[in-house]
């Protein structure tokens, strides 16, 4: 494919964060009314449909619309995790300290994975091809899955320990 069209493509796919993160939120929030870990356990779902989907798509198709439309569906599921994951980061520690918790979480994230992703993914693509690759990285959204479902174990204990600090509005 040419390069010009598969640019086109991927941001298509990359595009779809704009739908999954806030669906990914709504879903945790909606899920929360009844289950406390959903914080947790959205993530993992959308950790492993993201496993799911891109590793089928690479392996069971080349190209065409429906290895396209297996990516597209990925894309949303792979920013699903985003909205509730990082509130998690802000439920979980002191109120005085969540501006710093956010912040390590955004440079954390870039650190490893906008940064080193790209460059992680490219040399294996280099050493054994694009697809094993993409499998490759696409097996890492599975060990997210295991780290947010055990993660979700805690979150209850944790989220109770969290110091209460009353909010007073000054004049």
């Amino acid at each position: 494919m040419p390069l010009q069209k598969a640019t086109l493509l991927t941001s298509g796919i990359m595009i779809m964060a704009i739908i999954g993160s806030p669906l990914g939120g709504w879903m945790a929030d909606r899920w929360m009314k009844k289950k406390i870990q959903a914080r947790l356990l959205v993530p993992a779902i959308a950790a492993l449909l993201t496993a799911v989907l891109n590793i089928s798509a690479i392996h069971f198709f080349s190209g065409g619309p429906l290895q396209y439309g297996l990516f597209i569906l990925g894309g949303i599921a792979s920013s699903a995790w985003a909205s509730s994951a990082i509130a998690v980061t802000q439920d979980v520690v002191h109120p005085g300290l969540r501006a710093i918790s956010y912040a390590l979480c955004v440079i954390v994230q870039n650190l490893l994975g906008s940064s080193l992703g790209p460059l992680v993914t490219g040399a294996f693509s280099d050493l054994y091809g694009i697809a094993t690759a993409l499998k490759i990285a696409s097996l890492t959204a599975l060990l997210s899955f295991v780290f947010f479902y055990l993660g979700s174990n805690y979150y209850k204990r944790d989220l109770e320990k969290v110091e209460r600090v009353a909010l007073i509005v000054e004049n």
